[in-house]
């Protein structure tokens, strides 16, 4: 998992290429209360799409939909898309899908970004701290929750420093 350092320093590092006409595009969702994206204009920055009209759905190779590549869970809890009881256009309009950005985590209750950005990567939330709308993203968390934090420990590959965490 990376830390607030290692995305601003990755993010100096590519913004004069987006100045200089290269296209770039921050494709996970960054928190904006971790990460002050609008000093990256050379970047574009994206929010989760889940819940609306750009959501992407992904279909996993053992025919479950989910919300998005990232996410682990099936979309209603439905194994295979391919079972002929299951009616895919109704399970687009499932309430996973259509209340996915009603509940936000408690921590980003009242901020300024609740709307867009609803707690960051849900799918990093599921996958880290077990639930995609209880928690914010994890790179947010792991400055709020002493908890959590003390689950991180620091590693060191080829030199460099990264957080991961332990279960």
């Amino acid at each position: 998992m990376p830390s607030r350092k290692d995305l601003v320093t990755a993010f100096e590092q590519a913004d004069p290429y987006g100045r200089d006409g290269m296209a770039l595009t921050c494709t996970m969702p960054v928190p904006p209360c971790a990460v002050e994206t609008e000093r990256f204009t050379g970047i574009r920055f994206g929010v989760c799409p889940i819940g609306t009209s750009m959501q992407e759905f992904a279909l996993g190779p053992d025919g479950k939909l989910r919300h998005c590549t990232l996410h682990a869970s099936a979309i209603g809890g439905v194994e295979d898309v391919l079972d002929p009881r299951v009616d895919l256009a109704e399970l687009i309009r499932h309430s996973d899908v259509t209340e996915y950005r009603r509940k936000t985590p408690d921590f980003c209750k009242g901020c300024s970004h609740e709307q867009t950005c609803a707690g960051g990567c849900g799918a990093a939330a599921q996958w880290v701290l077990g639930d995609a709308r209880a928690f914010p993203d994890p790179l947010v968390w792991q400055y709020v929750s002493s908890d959590f934090s003390k689950s991180l420990v620091v590693a060191r590959r080829n030199g460099r420093t990264h957080l991961e965490t332990v279960m």
